[in-house]
C-alpha cells in the first residue's frame, strides 16, 4: 500500500458523508451523527470524513472534539470555539460561548460568493 488507509465494512459511507455535508440544502446548522456498536468503525469513519482534502476545500474552519461518556457541553464548546478563534477569551457560561461560536461560523463556507 502507498501509505492509504483500506477502511472496509463501511466504504459507502464515507461518499455519503462527504456529500451531505458538502451539500447546499442546509438552512443553518447541521449536525451528523455517527452511531453504532463501539468497535465499529465510527471514529475512524468520521476522521477519514475529516481529513478528506474535499472538506479542507469547503469549509473555512473545522475541529476534532472527542466527547466521553462525561458529556459537559462547555468543554467541548470551549475546545471547538478555540480551534477556530486562537484569541478567545476564557468565558465559562455556555449561552455566551455558543453566540461567539455562532458568530464565528455562522454562514462559513468557502464556495458562498460573500466569502471568496
Amino acid at each position: 500500500m502507498d501509505g492509504a488507509v483500506e477502511y472496509l465494512g463501511r466504504a459507502n459511507e464515507k461518499p455519503e458523508i462527504l456529500e451531505l455535508l458538502q451539500s447546499n440544502n442546509s438552512d443553518g446548522v447541521c449536525v451528523l451523527s455517527i452511531v453504532g456498536l463501539g468497535g465499529m468503525g465510527k471514529t475512524t469513519l468520521a476522521q477519514l470524513v475529516y481529513d478528506d482534502p474535499s472538506i479542507n476545500e469547503s469549509f473555512d474552519h473545522k475541529a476534532w472534539v472527542c466527547v466521553s461518556d462525561e458529556f459537559d457541553a462547555v468543554n467541548i464548546t470551549k475546545t471547538i470555539l478555540k480551534s477556530i478563534d486562537a484569541d478567545s477569551r476564557d468565558v465559562n457560561d455556555l449561552n455566551l460561548l455558543q453566540a461567539k461560536m455562532k458568530g464565528k461560523l455562522s454562514g462559513k463556507r468557502k464556495d458562498e460568493p460573500q466569502n471568496l
